[in-house]
């Protein structure tokens, strides 16, 4: 199920607004450079500078967690989904994220709970209900709802989904 969403990395990310000046320039330096990379120590090492200069620089360890997921680290993904998340309560994209890697680690009811998290903040998050549905299905839940409403925001695997299992 590893489907590899590093992709999200190159969407543009905004500072926290307490960092200072040299601060942005250095994070921002680290950040963009690990962007710029197809090298995952290279990528790791860029967004933990990143991070040492500004510790609450959310979008490096966003980006970082799914590096790791990338590399199958899924426990420090999971740490660094954590810190966004007290950095950020309500980031959904970070739940998203944290379930995804509970999912390829095979804990489901936790998949789902983050999942849920997401869904609450972004109710238009497809794949959030997509894999919520799939973690359910892993736990023989119902999932058809979940299918469905993936299905209904354009999400095409969750429309074959719900025509193989809920039909």
């Amino acid at each position: 199920m590893l489907i590899i969403l590093f992709s999200f990395v190159a969407i543009g990310f905004n500072l926290p607004a307490q960092a200072d000046s040299t601060q942005i320039d250095s994070a921002q330096y680290y950040f963009d450079k690990a962007n710029n990379s197809n090298d995952y120590k290279i990528i790791i090492d860029n967004y933990t500078k990143a991070i040492k200069v500004n510790p609450d620089y959310a979008d490096a360890y966003y980006a970082r967690g799914w590096a790791y997921i990338s590399l199958g680290i899924y426990q420090f993904a999971i740490n660094d989904f954590d810190s966004l998340i007290r950095i950020n309560p309500d980031y959904a994209d970070a739940y998203y994220a944290r379930g995804f890697a509970y999912d390829d680690l095979g804990n489901y009811q936790q998949a789902i709970d983050d999942y849920s998290s997401a869904i609450k903040i972004n109710p238009k998050n497809a794949k959030a209900y997509l894999f919520r549905g799939t973690a359910k299905w892993n736990l023989k839940l119902e999932c058809c709802g979940d299918f469905k409403k993936a299905c209904e925001l354009d999400d095409q695997e969750a429309c074959s989904w719900f025509s193989s299992q809920c039909k």
